[in-house]
């Protein structure tokens, strides 16, 4: 593998992707605390709910508690129980700084930016926290890119992409249709929980790499 610098060519781009990602977090936080997303925000959001049927209600009711973090922990320690079983232990401290990186982020951010959760209509589900960044979006993202890294050098690096993407929209689109988020938060979201994500993985191809 070609080296860039003291790192690999995989890493450097790594950390390109989480700065990419970055940038583009700040762009829609700066856009979010100017309002300047309102509008977009709310249409999309209304374009959604004039859509929303009885039986989608119950279905996305139960799709959006897989994002929830009793959930993100519950996958985390099957993730970690496959590590051990395979004595793969290097990787079990980087599964955990993800996820618990992750959590510590989303409380940081909520409480930066203390953004009102939406009300634009009798809601199905009531949610405590503020909204700004989706904690729902930032950490099934930070969960997905994980598991992609983990397996990416394996032959289900096909299936735990498309699996990871549809896991992240779903539960993205759950959180618009049942109106507790606006897509600004989602986008945010998704954004840190990659970009955190993929600096860990980072820190971990390259610790593997240095000590053989």
């Amino acid at each position: 593998m070609k080296t860039c610098g003291t790192v690999t060519k995989s890493s450097a781009f790594g950390i390109a992707s989480a700065i990419c990602l970055v940038g583009i977090f700040v762009v829609i936080a700066s856009g979010v605390v100017r309002n300047g997303t309102l509008a977009w925000d709310v249409a999309v959001l209304f374009g959604i709910n004039a859509r929303s049927h009885d039986v989608a209600d119950s279905i996305v009711l139960a799709v959006t508690h897989l994002g929830d973090i009793a959930v993100i922990i519950l996958f985390t320690a099957i993730v970690t129980g496959l590590l051990m079983k395979r004595r793969q232990f290097f990787a079990i401290p980087y599964v955990l700084a993800t996820i618990g990186g992750g959590i510590v982020l989303n409380v940081l951010l909520k409480a930066a930016f203390q953004r009102d959760r939406p009300e634009l209509w009798t809601l199905l589900t009531h949610e405590a926290t503020y909204s700004f960044p989706s904690g729902h979006a930032l950490m099934t993202s930070a969960f997905a890119v994980l598991v992609i890294g983990l397996l990416w050098r394996t032959k289900w690096r096909a299936v735990s992409v498309v699996a990871g993407a549809m896991y992240v929209a779903l539960i993205g689109f759950s959180r618009l249709y049942l109106g507790v988020h606006y897509p600004s938060d989602i986008a945010a979201g998704w954004c840190v929980g990659a970009a955190w994500a993929i600096v860990v993985l980072v820190a971990m191809r390259e610790r593997q790499r240095r000590t053989g």
